[in-house]
């Protein structure tokens, strides 16, 4: 509604302007309008009576909008104090969603299903890890030979009784270019750990020096006393480790 404005018609008061009552009722109108966006002062509600209609704050020209310690500028959110942190906190047991991010803790999430979480510098910058990386692993005893590959490094543990050798199973990889740490664990434990030494793999699909693709092919003892980690990268059709095969 546009502001009603009160006649007051002219100097001298001839009874031009506006009968008391109609410039009460403009004043009260006026007060209605304001009073159904700031609601009780008392309560420093701001809102609006509009049905679902948007509360909007807009500065004129280059200004800018201010709220207490912070403003707003187009698209812009700063502090005003300066080298100020700017702080999300969520309340409770929330979390902080940024588009298709979620911040919970120390922990960063997408929010879509099975969708990557990428870290990308600009040009020709790179990601830096300034503190010691831990990477997330699964440890095999024998009992379970299927290896999980949603973990980048799976260590292996030879058996304390039965067969001489233990043989675990490594299928598909996830996605192009995933990157899987087979490391040698202990030997299970108990009177027969001197015997079971032997930690063989079987790859879905391995990935040959000549670029053949072999289905269900074995290595045993794919460790040695001198390598007690193999690499494997998933290069979309196989697996190809750092060995000559």
């Amino acid at each position: 509604m546009a502001r009603l404005n009160i006649d007051t018609g002219t100097a001298g008061n001839p009874a031009t302007g506006d009968t008391l009552r109609t410039a009460m009722t403009k004043i009260n109108t006026n007060f209605e309008e304001v009073y159904s966006l700031v609601r009780d002062g008392s309560s420093g509600l701001i809102a609006t009576d509009v049905t679902n209609g948007d509360l909007k704050l807009q500065a004129n020209g280059t200004g800018i909008i201010e709220v207490d310690q912070l403003q707003i500028n187009n698209s812009s959110i700063t502090p005003i104090t300066t080298n100020a942190d700017l702080t999300l906190t969520p309340n409770g047991t929330g979390n902080i969603v940024l588009d298709a991010i979620t911040v919970s803790d120390n922990k960063i999430s997408t929010n879509s299903s099975n969708a990557d979480l990428e870290l990308d510098a600009s040009g020709t910058g790179t990601v830096k890890i300034k503190a010691p990386l831990v990477l997330d692993y699964s440890e095999n005893d024998g009992s379970t030979t299927t290896i999980d590959i949603t973990k980048p490094v799976a260590i292996l543990e030879g058996l304390s009784s039965g067969a001489d050798a233990v043989t675990y199973t490594v299928p598909d990889g996830l996605s192009k270019g995933q990157i899987l740490y087979l490391v040698k664990g202990g030997d299970g434990s108990g009177s027969n750990v001197a015997r079971h030494s032997s930690i063989d793999v079987t790859f879905g699909k391995l990935a040959l020096n000549s670029g053949n693709i072999r289905t269900n092919e074995t290595i045993d003892d794919i460790f040695t006393d001198t390598t007690a980690v193999r690499t494997c990268i998933w290069r979309g059709d196989g697996w190809s480790i750092d060995s000559t095969i």
